[in-house]
């Protein structure tokens, strides 16, 4: 008969809370994701010792059953999380994240987030996004896909073997699946991209098999005994057992005083005959059972040290871990657990059953679905808070939800409310219906919000004959702040996927072109010079570049967009521009600094397909579109940390800033190599994703960007009179940091792409008539 053990909730404790540290970005807690691991194994050995002790109870495993129990155990209180997360999300996050958090609830509802985790999107924006705020239900999923099989394969074996062959063909099952699900583990880990290795079902499989063999070489010895039974059938007593409980009765009934002292012989032989018909055929001495786990407890201490070096010391992106280490601390974790069953009154199971962590243990499931949601939405840009303050809020926050949501939906549905509250039947059609109305306001929820149907007045460009504007001198055009006054809100784009990345736009046509994804080229082109050319210094005396020689016909100023999907997005977002020219060859996901080995968002990352051989890209669509001016835009992947001569480095560093220079250089010749003036645009500052404990990534520290722009001037004035720099920075965070908002006016979508009215009402009344100035050579 299975027992409840308080260090089990001891051990969910402990669990949960690395989990949260890890997520939290405490320091010393590195390993912390182990903690799920630890559920995994908890998780394999109680469903498994509740279905043999089932079994051994009554001879049957009701699998309808069990399922409903785990049902009114896991559903009600994330279905009320998922609710609460889409519904928060709609109203904090933006429509790019919309979109991919609607996928990610519905993969959630059906349990399977781990494998949406790993088909979450190979396009820039998914792979780029921020983490999801229901990223953490993967392992969630991973659980419920472990309950829907193993019962019935526990049963299958059951039914057809004697248990005690039942429980060796258990065992070899599940070892032979942790074999497997540590080979799998360890034969599809990429250190580019961690993903399959560590959120497939197959390869986290070994944690709960582990915790299965555990629960079948520690089940009680009567469990091993029961005579061989189908799955329902009744127990039946043994013939012999039988036969000695009458021969029994029958020698203890008295006859006489005499008789009861004058044949004792019959009595010890019918007590010896009953001994040994109700002893348990396979059951183990307790002294062979002392053997067995003997040394159990010095394991249960080694489990608990590994368990303290892993958490402290593990990394998730570290090779040995998948070859090796996901299986090591999952045979810690089912040390401690076996010892603290097995000997509920010794040292570690009372050191784990003091009555916090017991508390902590019992709600723990609703403390790891509710913190990441928090975590999430809880930000230092919202409260204003970082670090340990921060940190305080969240913890208090998550736990204060877990005992609602405990005491007001976990526990009630877990006991039968509704079943005591309707008519049988009726449970059923509620728990379906309540499903339903859950996937449907997930998707309302994440419905994209229309922006407002108004059109920005078109920013008419003058003919390049008439005397120019004042204050356009592109020579002051590296300090211009933005004009005063900010055009009318256009219908332009949702903040969503960008969409395309290269097109051509005569004046005023604002309609997006197909996309130019990182592995795709502009297209051919009517010459293709090798990227290195380099026009060479211009010549005294040099025409305008709307007056070059070989220029296509026309007055119009032609530029075409250079860069990565932060410059595709001012030039894909531009309103109606009569009287200028514009294409966008911005490749998105690639920026000019090739080196593989990045570091994004603290992860390792590398280069998108097609991202080195962007010189040559770049140069066919210049080829191509012939424009008076080039506009580069960059700003994201040279701010990175990149290993360069042998350790990670980044932009303000003499060595790798020297590398930035070369690339700048290079950028440089291809862009104006049709005799272009080049317009660098600076960087502006971003927040793109908060780091756990609310600081800001290396790639969007201000001083980064702050390098970075001094190396774009540096460059324009080695090259006078062709290279301009139009400081972008000063218009979309004119207050010296990062901002949501200029104006009243949305700028980020998501922290660093332009949105729509930001390009349209702030960006292009700014830089559109610079660029014509640019081309008129003024």
């Amino acid at each position: 008969m299975w027992e409840y053990r308080p260090a089990l909730d001891g051990v969910r404790a402990l669990a949960v809370t690395a989990v949260l540290l890890f997520h939290a970005g405490v320091p010393g807690t590195d390993g912390g994701f182990l903690g799920v691991d630890a559920f995994f194994v908890l998780s394999g050995f109680l469903i498994t010792s509740l279905l043999l002790a089932e079994h051994q109870r009554s001879g049957r495993i009701d699998l309808g059953r069990f399922w409903l129990h785990r049902a009114r155990r896991l559903l009600p209180a994330l279905l009320a999380m998922l609710v609460a997360t889409v519904v928060t999300a709609r109203f904090l996050l933006d429509s790019d994240a919309l979109g991919l958090l609607r996928a990610d609830a519905w993969a959630a509802l059906g349990y399977a987030a781990n494998w949406r985790m790993i088909f979450r999107g190979t396009g820039y924006l998914a792979a780029t996004a921020a983490p999801s705020p229901l990223q953490h239900t993967w392992s969630l999923a991973i659980e419920e896909q472990f309950y829907l099989v193993w019962p019935l394969l526990v049963a299958g074996v059951l039914i057809w073997l004697v248990h005690r062959r039942a429980r060796a063909v258990l065992v070899a099952l599940c070892v032979t699946g942790a074999v497997t699900s540590q080979v799998l583990c360890a034969l599809l880990y990429q250190p580019s991209g961690i993903g399959r290795a560590y959120f497939g079902t197959d390869t986290r499989a070994q944690a709960l098999l582990i915790g299965a063999v555990a629960a079948l070489l520690t089940a009680p010895a009567a469990t091993a005994s029961t005579p061989p039974r189908y799955v329902g059938a009744p127990t039946a007593r043994s013939t012999l057992s039988r036969y000695a409980s009458a021969l029994t009765a029958r020698s203890t009934r008295p006859r006489h005083a005499s008789a009861l002292t004058a044949r004792p012989t019959r009595s010890r032989y019918t007590s010896a005959l009953t001994a040994r018909s109700t002893r348990p055929r396979y059951t183990s001495a307790p002294a062979a059972r002392s053997t067995r786990f003997r040394y159990a407890g010095a394991l249960a201490w080694a489990g608990v040290g590994g368990t303290v070096v892993l958490w402290h010391t593990a990394s998730e992106h570290s090779a040995w871990l998948y070859r090796g280490g996901l299986t090591l601390a999952a045979l810690a974790a089912a040390a401690v657990i076996v010892d603290v069953v097995r000997h509920p009154r010794g040292l570690l199971a009372r050191l784990l059953s003091v009555p916090p962590l017991v508390r902590l243990g019992r709600i723990s499931y609703g403390v790891y679905l509710w913190h990441w949601p928090l975590f999430t939405f809880v930000t230092t840009d919202l409260t204003g808070l970082s670090r340990w303050p921060l940190l305080a809020v969240r913890l208090a926050g998550t736990l204060a939800v877990a005992v609602v949501s405990y005491h007001l939906v976990e526990q009630p549905v877990r006991h039968g409310a509704l079943g005591r509250l309707l008519p049988r039947r009726v449970p059923a059609a509620a728990t379906t219906a309540t499903v339903a109305a859950v996937a449907v306001a997930i998707g309302w929820c994440t419905v994209t919000p229309a922006e407002p149907a108004t059109a920005a007045a078109p920013i008419v460009i003058a003919p390049l004959d008439a005397p120019a504007q004042p204050g356009l001198n592109p020579g002051t055009a590296s300090h211009a702040r933005p004009n005063g006054d900010i055009e009318p809100a256009a219908q332009g784009r949702p903040s969503g996927d960008p969409g395309p990345a290269s097109q051509d736009r005569p004046s005023g046509d604002a309609r997006p072109a197909p996309q130019d994804r990182p592995n795709s080229d502009p297209g051919p082109a009517p010459q293709d010079r090798p990227s290195g050319d380099d026009p060479g210094p211009a010549p005294q005396g040099r025409p305008a570049p709307i007056d070059r020689p070989g220029r296509p016909p026309g007055r119009e100023p032609r530029v075409t967009f250079l860069g990565d999907s932060v410059s595709w997005t001012i030039g894909s977002y531009l309103p109606e521009h009569p009287g200028m020219w514009t294409s966008v060859r911005a490749i998105q996901g690639c920026g000019i600094a090739t080196l593989p080995e990045i570091l994004q968002l603290g992860s390792p990352h590398t280069n998108y397909p097609g991202c080195t051989s962007w010189p040559r890209r770049w140069q066919r669509a210049v080829d191509r579109d012939n424009p008076d001016v080039a506009v580069v835009e960059l700003n994201r992947w040279e701010l990175m940390d990149r290993r360069y001569q042998g350790r990670y480095q980044h932009v303000g560093e003499p060595a790798y800033d020297d590398y930035l220079i070369g690339q700048l250089e290079r950028a440089v010749r291809v862009a104006g190599s049709r005799g272009a003036a080049v317009a660098l645009l600076t960087a502006a500052y971003t927040r793109r994703a908060e780091r756990p404990d609310g600081g800001l990534y290396p790639e969007d520290r201000p001083e980064r960007v702050d390098a970075w722009n001094r190396l774009l001037h540096r460059v324009a004035d080695r090259h006078p009179g062709t290279v301009t720099v139009l400081d972008l920075n000063a218009v979309t965070c004119p207050d010296g940091k990062f901002t949501w908002h200029v104006r009243d006016v949305r700028m980020r979508s998501d922290g660093l792409h332009f949105t729509p009215s930001g390009v349209q009402r702030v960006i292009a009344p700014w830089l559109l008539p610079r660029l014509a100035a640019l081309a008129a050579g003024r």
